[in-house]
């Protein structure tokens, strides 16, 4: 791996943290810290790829880095904060919203990862469906 290659990568890593943190807020109740750090996460997720092209850097690896990162910050986390935000006592409603959210931001990306290089994607992207979401 060239040194290069880490600068884009430790930004991925950097929205996965943002993520995580995001858990963990709203996890203590502190939804506003939850939905920041989701929003810092939108930033972050943004530079790699520019830094990626930018250094020439780009490849597989780190498209599958970003999008497992924004499985977790972008569909978890804002999916756990929607459940914990509205939790009282168990309800399936809530659990299926939640989920149906994470699984579409999974499918829409595999599909976006499995496209043929030369075609157009259409649809929106789970880090604005995150933000939104949460």
């Amino acid at each position: 791996m060239r040194r290069r290659e880490l600068i884009p990568q430790t930004i991925t890593v950097l929205a996965l943290a943002c993520g995580l943190g995001a858990f963990e807020a709203a996890s203590t109740g502190q939804w506003a810290w939850s939905f920041r750090l989701i929003l810092l996460a939108g930033v972050f997720d943004g530079a790699d790829g520019v830094l990626a092209r930018r250094l020439a850097v780009a490849g597989p690896m780190g498209q599958q880095l970003d999008s497992l990162s924004d499985v977790v910050t972008f569909g978890a986390a804002p999916a756990f904060l929607f459940i914990s935000y509205y939790s009282g006592e168990p309800d399936l409603l809530r659990f299926a919203v939640g989920l149906v959210f994470l699984a579409a931001g999974m499918f829409r990306l595999a599909r976006y990862n499995t496209r043929p290089a030369s075609s157009s994607f259409s649809g929106l992207p789970i880090t604005a469906a995150g933000v939104l979401f949460a």
